[in-house]
């Protein structure tokens, strides 16, 4: 089978999925008996891990957009190794201390967060390249998270071990995204830009390159640094108004990504299949939504539909903490799959249209995935260790909306700004 975005969406979610995916708050709790002791040391496992990815994913980008496309198969390659190599070691016997856990899943996290910001940036690319859509693509990732979820749920379930239920759909699964991974990059991605940002730049009285490895090596003029990215990112009121907003969905959604099984089988002793059930809720409502995003932007525009993922956010995560029966979050989980994909499609949509590229896809990404969620996690596990995870719940879902409601507040008062500097300058 050819290699398409599709097909590289749904095996790199069946690796997600595989690895732990939602399941990781209960599953390492099991490994390292020091996390069940507290919601806050929970959150700083998940916390450390974001702070490694944070720090560390730009750079590995700038590297990933500067190299051949060999090299850039390569780097993919190694990227699904270490995802799946640190997730197998974690439950050997020997990796079950705390400090250790961490370690471990500091590297998954950077290698997982690479995976999927390469990801994002081929389909943006090759969609550029051959006319295909963003969330057409996207929405195979949606399926096969959803799938894999479903089979995790219940093999934990009816075999009491969180190994059989993972680790070999995990290597399959690394198998399968590996292959696809690197046969998309080799069709996708080219070495010509390099070469052709060198002629462009040659004059009359320049020499010519004495060899196409020496042009290779300079660095082509669309592939900002991270830093230049962000600047780009909030050059204006209206673009960092929309990173602001970007940053308040990444805090609250954190805690739904990290934790919202842990909160369901402690708070409402939700069994894994009804979790595993609640991703298939999830995706039923993002598929419709991937598929038709691009008329939907049309329609909208992306600044909207950023809004209205922040609003079903909010409904949710305080619908979580009113329902008096753990199958009665099936109910809520719609809402999940508005936020997540108009919410991702947003995003991508920012990115095409301020930094196009792989280095601002990991800007925006790293903020969604990373320091959004370095927040989030610690006011989590503060808020749970002081007074209760429903409160945490709760307040999260305020915060939320009243940043959506900022957000829109500064877009319009920009928007009402301009309007009044093109009537004075017509008059």
């Amino acid at each position: 089978m050819k290699a398409s975005p599709s097909l590289l969406y749904f095996t790199s979610f069946m690796l997600f999925a595989s690895n732990g995916g939602r399941f990781s708050s209960l599953i390492f709790p099991a490994l390292c008996p020091a996390f069940q002791s507290s919601p806050l040391l929970l959150s700083l496992f998940f916390i450390l891990a974001n702070i490694s990815s944070a720090t560390t994913l730009p750079k590995i980008v700038s590297i990933y957009a500067q190299s051949s496309a060999s090299r850039k198969a390569n780097i993919f390659t190694v990227a699904v190794l270490v995802t799946t190599f640190t997730y197998f070691l974690a439950f050997l016997p020997p990796f079950s201390s705390a400090p250790i856990q961490i370690v471990l899943r500091m590297f998954g996290s950077i290698s997982t967060s690479l995976i999927s910001t390469l990801g994002d940036s081929l389909t943006v690319k090759h969609g550029q390249k051959h006319g295909s859509e963003f969330g057409q693509a996207r929405l195979y990732g949606a399926v096969s998270w959803a799938l894999m979820s479903i089979f995790v749920g219940i093999l934990a379930e009816s075999t009491g071990s969180w190994a059989a239920a993972t680790l070999p759909a995990a290597t399959i699964s690394a198998l399968l995204a590996a292959h696809t991974g690197k046969n998309l990059i080799l069709n996708t991605e080219d070495d010509n830009d390099t070469v052709a940002y060198a002629k462009v730049d040659e004059s009359e009285n320049d020499p010519p390159p004495q060899t196409q490895t020496q042009t290779q090596t300079q660095t082509p003029p669309n592939q900002p640094t991270p830093l230049q990215a962000f600047q780009k990112f909030t050059a204006t009121f209206t673009s960092s108004s929309f990173i602001f907003s970007v940053f308040a969905l990444a805090t609250g959604m954190s805690i739904v990504e990290s934790l919202s099984f842990e909160y369901f089988a402690n708070s409402l002793h939700a069994p894994p299949s009804l979790n595993g059930l609640t991703v298939l809720i999830t995706v039923i409502f993002e598929i419709p939504l991937f598929h038709y995003a691009s008329a939907l932007e049309n329609r909208i525009g992306y600044k909207n539909m950023q809004l209205v993922a922040m609003l079903a956010y909010s409904l949710r995560v305080i619908g979580y903490t009113l329902v008096p029966q753990a199958w009665m979050i099936l109910l809520l989980e719609p809402l999940h799959g508005v936020t997540y994909a108009l919410g991702k499609t947003a995003s991508i949509s920012f990115v095409k249209i301020h930094c196009d590229g792989a280095v601002g896809q990991s800007v925006v990404n790293v903020i969604r995935g990373n320091i959004g969620p370095l927040l989030g996690l610690f006011v989590y596990g503060l808020f749970a260790e002081l007074w209760s995870e429903d409160a945490a719940y709760r307040g999260f879902g305020i915060f939320v909306f009243a940043a959506c409601i900022a957000s829109k507040a500064m877009s319009t008062m920009v928007h009402e700004k301009t309007n009044t500097n093109t009537i004075e300058l017509e008059l």
